[in-house]
């Protein structure tokens, strides 16, 4: 297993956060995804997803490997949000549809306000910059430019199990 663990190393690199960001070639589909889905870009979603995943299997590998006690829970939780972040980055890029790749980007940042205004209304009861509304909002704006009449379905979607079933579908 530690040999599987190893191969990460690369992608460590990669994904240093005071690393350079590479952005998508100009002209290329993940560049025209990310112009279509400003300020939500498909190319930092999928960056930010594997960077998940890897950092999830960095934690797996080194609590394997310096832990002085074997866990026995925890090592199956770290493996299944690699998992889950690794399924999301490929859900989001794996359509050839165009359309599709930027209604599943939307449905993504939608899942990720909702989530992010239950954290928020959990720890304090001020309210943020921007509301939950207004922001989710933008999403269905974004998605009637892109020729979503109904913008509302986009945004109020459900993710996980579709990332995961989709991603297992060759």
């Amino acid at each position: 297993m530690f040999r599987h663990l190893d191969r990460i190393e690369p992608w460590l690199q990669r994904m240093d956060p005071g690393g350079h960001y590479e952005r998508p070639q100009e002209r290329s589909a993940l560049s025209r995804d990310d112009k279509e889905t400003h300020p939500h870009g498909m190319s930092h979603a999928a960056w930010h997803s594997l960077s998940h995943a890897v950092d999830h299997l960095n934690c797996l590998r080194t609590l394997l490997k310096d832990a002085q006690m074997m866990h026995m829970y925890v090592p199956y939780s770290i493996a299944r949000a690699a998992l889950e972040n690794a399924c999301a980055a490929v859900w989001l890029l794996a359509p050839d549809d165009r359309t599709e790749r930027i209604l599943r980007r939307l449905r993504l940042a939608a899942l990720d306000i909702r989530g992010g205004g239950a954290a928020r209304r959990l720890l304090t009861d001020e309210p943020g910059p921007r509301s939950e509304e207004e922001r989710v909002g933008e999403l269905r704006e974004i998605a009637r430019r892109k020729g979503q009449a109904a913008g509302r379905t986009c945004v109020d979607f459900r993710v996980r199990g579709a990332a995961l079933r989709d991603a297992a579908v060759p």
